[in-house]
């Protein structure tokens, strides 16, 4: 829902999604940033799990020319892991706001 508020606030078109397999195999969210996209994994857990990380790794096999990817979680440190940008929920808005730069 921020990332909803986030986008049309700024007079942007919404152009969020998920995906979601036969298989259970999902990622939260989906932005799409003109013919791109960048995957989201959001989780309230305040601890970085290796789960977390499956449903991107995933997609990332499927859609292998990513803009990036990122993570949404409930602790409070950002972080940069391999191909994923971890940030806090407190700072999702950061977040969008680098994408929209790229």
């Amino acid at each position: 829902m921020e990332a909803l508020k986030y986008r049309l606030h700024r007079s942007r078109r919404g152009n969020l999604h998920f995906y979601r397999d036969s298989n259970g195999n999902e990622v939260d969210l989906l932005l799409s940033h003109g013919p791109d996209l960048y995957p989201v994994e959001i989780k309230a857990g305040m601890t970085i799990n290796r789960d977390y990380f499956r449903g991107l790794d995933y997609f990332s096999g499927i859609f292998p020319t990513l803009l990036g990817r990122g993570l949404v979680y409930g602790g409070d440190e950002a972080q940069q892991r391999t191909a994923t940008a971890v940030c806090p929920a407190t700072m999702f808005h950061a977040l969008l706001a680098g994408l929209e730069k790229e």
